[in-house]
């Protein structure tokens, strides 16, 4: 069986976020603003959103602006892999605050009732963010130190002209 390598699991992991963080919570909002007004959103910002511009507005500026955040870190990550599972962390926090935010707004939806408090999913969310990017950055950090004991890899220039040579 094929182990997954780093880059494997992390476009796993952007996948998945994009899934949960940006369109099961924002179909949902959109989903709970709709059957219970514009109030039931948590977030000001897509409340005040989606007063201002209309529930599908508020829904691609939701896509749009999520889609960005998950992307930043990808563009900002360094080419030699050594923050790899730092940003793994942070899409994982943002595929489970996904989860968690589109299983409050189903509860509202199916029952009336708030059975997951919003306050509890953001706060979570942002512990399980810092957790998890910090645990990655240690990850990265001992990866990096066992690469450097062992013999240097290649890099992919290296690796075709010693191939093609």
């Amino acid at each position: 069986m094929k182990q997954l390598t780093a880059s494997e699991v992390q476009f796993f992991l952007v996948i998945s976020a994009i899934i949960a963080f940006v369109f099961g919570d924002g179909i949902t909002a959109v989903m709970l603003m709709h059957f219970n007004g514009y109030a039931a959103e948590y977030s000001a910002v897509l409340r005040y959103f989606a007063v201002k511009n209309g529930l599908i507005a508020m829904f691609f500026f939701k896509v749009i602006t999520a889609t960005i955040l998950i992307f930043i870190p990808l563009f900002a990550q360094k080419k030699d892999g050594s923050e790899t599972w730092k940003i793994n962390g942070f899409l994982l926090a943002f595929t489970l605050g996904g989860v968690a935010a589109t299983i409050g707004n189903l509860g509202v939806i199916i029952t009336g009732r708030v059975f997951v408090q919003p306050e509890s999913v953001i706060i979570g969310f942002i512990l399980l963010l810092a957790v998890l990017v910090e645990l990655g950055d240690i990850l990265d950090h001992r990866v990096m130190k066992l690469r450097s004991t062992t013999r240097p890899l290649l890099t992919e220039e290296e690796w075709i002209e010693q191939v093609y040579s």
